[in-house]
């Protein structure tokens, strides 16, 4: 961790998902996804993040979300994956979750430990160029009902 003139502390880059250890690449439960959400949801309460605020309210309806699910196991999968349908994606949200949480330590560690176990989860899924490459082709040659419509 650095610090700038003012004393504000000011996270340093997060190591490579490629240089995780083997114990992260473990696959999370349910069980470390809801502990994750908590660990966020303390850091907000500990930053005296307005309660009521986007941020809390959020956080707690994601933690709320998974506990009433019937099958927690298939939620975090769906999860993972929306929130992560790509590698691209991934670094996105690491780099403005870096950016916007930089002065507020315990916050990003707890969402950058949240979106590396969802990370772990949704990459088993990313399509590679040829599977893409296939869907796009499939896609375009798909004979359908409709009147093809030209909206240019």
């Amino acid at each position: 961790m650095s610090t700038t003139k003012n004393d504000k502390k000011i996270i340093n880059e997060p190591a490579s998902s490629k240089s995780m250890s083997e114990a992260d690449m473990a696959k999370p439960t349910w069980k470390d996804i809801e502990k994750a959400l908590r660990e966020i949801v303390k850091a907000g309460v500990d930053y005296k993040m307005e309660k009521d605020g986007t941020f809390m309210k959020n956080w707690r309806k994601k933690f709320r979300k998974l506990r009433k699910e019937e099958d927690p196991d298939k939620f975090i999968v769906d999860n993972a994956k929306q929130l992560f349908p790509n590698e691209t994606q991934y670094r996105r949200k690491i780099s403005d979750t870096k950016e916007w949480y930089q002065y507020k330590p315990r916050v990003y560690k707890a969402l950058l430990a949240y979106y590396k176990m969802n990370y772990t989860i949704a990459k088993e899924y990313f399509k590679s160029e040829e599977e893409l490459e296939k869907e796009t082709d499939e896609f375009l040659n798909e004979e359908t009902d409709e009147e093809d419509v030209d909206l240019f």
